[in-house]
């Protein structure tokens, strides 16, 4: 079986890292694991196109590769198990601000901490964009979204919290899949 490429389709450099280095070692030895931009995307030959699930890019590439041969896989992602301790660990009366580059995403990302068992606190959540008009002690931002944040818009007392995470089994057991399925076809 040859290897087949994979292209990680994003923006921002830290997420895409985090998806390349974690998608690459879900395909190691299956594909070759590169990174691009959406508007590169057209231009690479991958048969298989990642990016994070549920946000923007994904449903404008699912609409964009519908029909074509390539197959798009939008990948969920769940906290680290220190990212778990981390949160619990915090006083429950804290306010926390959870943030994303899109309210949508934004919006997700607090579902995943909620699923995680992280449901005693008071949230707000918001894009980065909107950090300033928030009224929290401390935001939670995930890992890979570090260079985005301007940590100049914070209050005095106010801090971020990063939280690492990682692709979820069930969007592991999916790429895998795609993968087997293009390197055979």
């Amino acid at each position: 079986m040859s290897l087949i490429r994979a292209a990680i389709v994003g923006v921002h450099p830290g997420s895409k890292e985090l998806l390349q280095r974690r998608v690459g070692g879900i395909l190691k030895g299956l594909a070759q694991v590169i990174t691009c931009s959406p508007e590169e995307a057209d231009r690479i030959d991958a048969p298989l196109l990642v990016s994070y699930a549920h946000g923007a890019r994904q449903q404008a590439m699912l609409e964009h590769f519908h029909g074509s041969s390539r197959k798009v896989i939008g990948v969920e992602l769940t906290l680290l198990p220190v990212a778990v301790k981390t949160l619990r660990m915090l006083d429950p009366r804290v306010r926390l601000g959870v943030l994303a580059e899109h309210q949508r995403c934004a919006n997700y990302f607090l579902a995943e901490i909620v699923r995680a068992g992280i449901a005693d606190f008071k949230f707000e959540v918001g894009t980065f964009d909107s950090l300033a008009q928030l009224k929290v002690d401390k935001f939670v931002v995930s890992e890979e979204m570090e260079d985005v944040v301007d940590n100049r818009l914070l209050k005095p007392g106010q801090e971020i919290i990063l939280v690492p995470r990682t692709i979820s089994p069930t969007s592991a057991a999916e790429i895998i899949g795609a993968a087997l399925e293009a390197a055979t076809s």
